[in-house]
């Protein structure tokens, strides 16, 4: 599937790895989908921290934050042609 990966780690596991503060429970995830809250480690205040964050692509030129569904994945052939992926991939090598 597209657009989509998996989270088999305890979170023990995730913690032991990344060495952050917090002590979050959450269960294993294997489909996780664009739109839906994913674990992430940030650097703050000279540590590490666990969060969660949406995540996705937003288009160019959004008035808003909203994750395009349709778009979350796009295929490398349809970023020269559409004119949503232009200006961010102008200068890109692809």
């Amino acid at each position: 599937m597209c657009g989509r990966y998996s989270l088999s780690a305890s979170p023990e596991e995730v913690k032991a790895l990344f060495e952050y503060i917090e002590q979050p429970n959450f269960p294993p995830r294997y489909n996780i989908a664009p739109t839906q809250p994913i674990a992430l480690v940030k650097h703050e205040n000279g540590g590490r921290h666990f969060g969660l964050a949406r995540w996705g692509l937003v288009l160019h030129g959004s008035k808003t934050l909203q994750v395009s569904r349709f778009y979350s994945t796009p295929e490398q052939r349809l970023w020269k042609r559409n004119p949503r992926f232009v200006p961010p991939f102008a200068t890109a090598d692809v």
